[in-house]
């Protein structure tokens, strides 16, 4: 897109976290907990669950012969990345229930911009770091992490007129 090339979870974690700020500013930091659970244990298991699929014997007729350094390559990507978002989901909900908090439930747009960009700062670390470690990234580490972090950061802020959507439409 526009003479960049984007890995395609890049467009999924502004929903996630304009969703999980939604829940957390309409029904609270218990409930956005609940999510985070949720959706941690279902990563957990997707992750079980391809971890395994890597363990299984190839299967010679279709002719795809997995090479073992391409599966450490997957399998750090995906490890790396459902932590990241386990921890980045977590810090996303203390984040923004700190700042409602502090801000006694105003300023909606701060409290997403600020905990979707504390999310993706320490999102875009540990990734950049696995991409470049595994040959996935032919740049260095500091424009990999910058190009990540300042492209979600600005897909998170296109999102918050969706977030005040969601939030008025559960208000409602």
């Amino acid at each position: 897109m526009f003479g960049f090339d984007f890995p395609g979870g890049l467009f999924f974690f502004p929903l996630v976290f304009t969703i999980l700020n939604s829940a957390n500013d309409v029904f609270g930091y218990r409930k956005a907990r609940q999510i985070v659970w949720f959706s941690s244990l279902a990563l957990l298991i997707g992750g079980l669950l391809v971890w395994i699929a890597f363990l299984l014997p190839e299967n010679p007729e279709i002719g795809f012969h997995n090479s073992e350094l391409v599966m450490i390559r997957i399998r750090d990507a995906l490890f790396t990345t459902a932590i990241a978002s386990i921890i980045g989901s977590w810090l996303c909900i203390w984040v923004f229930s700190w700042l409602k908090s502090k801000t006694v439930g105003r300023h909606l747009w701060l409290r997403c911009f600020a905990s979707t960009a504390v999310v993706h700062l320490v999102f875009a670390t540990p990734v950049a770091f696995v991409l470049i470690h595994h040959g996935f990234a032919h740049v260095s580490f500091m424009e990999i992490s910058l190009y990540t972090f300042g492209f979600r950061l600005l897909l998170s802020t296109l999102f918050i007129p969706m977030t005040y959507a969601f939030v008025w439409f559960a208000r409602r």
